[in-house]
């Protein structure tokens, strides 16, 4: 029979084997929450949701929810997008071995328009059509403006871009419906999909789902192949080509 000394030692050696998974899960995080509008509480889907510094992004599930795990403890922020609402930026403290959860409101875009603004008749979106113009002129992409989609009829956008754009169709990913894509290859690539300037697919994202956009909302659409997209959109993942989207 073993001595009582040695005894001690199997149960110290046993405990410390049972104590180290412990102490490594330990030293991760999980961050999580749901997306929601002020007013109504709406839950909303397919808001991108991303850690900057730490280049990790996702988009939010049917019910409004994300979550990341892994994370290191510390300050991490938090920045929160969806067309048609205002962008959120925070900060959350997260602990080792700790899940932060929250609710994360967003204030849809207001329409209304300074006095200065009404007085000389501009707003965003008129400068968003200055540019848009300005390109339409000097690249050789293609271009569709405002009256194709506010003549759509009721009509879905992504069927209205296809029509016109014969390069571009829709394809359903494994994910989400109606996914823009350009034949590559033999085969259907998504194209990097850009809406009033902030890319809605980077590498790494779920794909666009072009059911989010309000037909009679887009005053205009830019579709690039790889070799004619701008300066703006390269780099970023437009190994199949690039669709700009601009709105009121």
């Amino acid at each position: 029979m073993p001595s009582p000394s040695l005894l001690r030692a199997m149960v110290s050696v046993g405990l410390c084997f049972v104590a180290l998974p412990h102490a490594a899960l330990a030293q991760s995080g999980t961050l999580a929450g749901t997306v929601m509008t002020d007013s109504t509480e709406l839950r909303l889907a397919n808001a991108e949701v991303s850690l900057p510094k730490l280049d990790r992004s996702a988009r939010t599930d049917s019910a409004g929810n994300f979550r990341f795990t892994g994370l290191k403890a510390g300050v991490h922020e938090l920045v929160i997008r969806m067309v048609g609402y205002e962008a959120i930026s925070t900060s959350l403290r997260l602990e080792e071995g700790k899940t932060v959860e929250g609710d994360f409101l967003l204030r849809k875009l207001s329409t209304q328009l300074a006095a200065v603004e009404v007085k000389d008749q501009y707003s965003v979106h008129k400068m968003r059509l200055v540019e848009f113009e300005e390109r339409r002129k000097s690249q050789p992409g293609r271009f569709l403006t405002a009256d194709v989609f506010e003549n759509a009829m009721g009509r879905q956008f992504g069927d209205v871009l296809t029509s016109r754009l014969p390069a571009v169709r829709l394809v359903d990913g494994d994910r989400v419906p109606g996914v823009l894509a350009s034949m590559r290859w033999g085969f259907p690539c998504p194209v990097q999909v850009a809406v009033n300037g902030l890319i809605m697919n980077r590498p790494g994202m779920p794909p666009f789902n072009t059911r989010d956009v309000i037909t009679d909302q887009v005053i205009g659409v830019e579709f690039y192949s790889v070799a004619t997209t701008p300066l703006q959109y390269s780099g970023t993942g437009n190994a199949c080509g690039t669709v700009a989207i601009w709105t009121k």
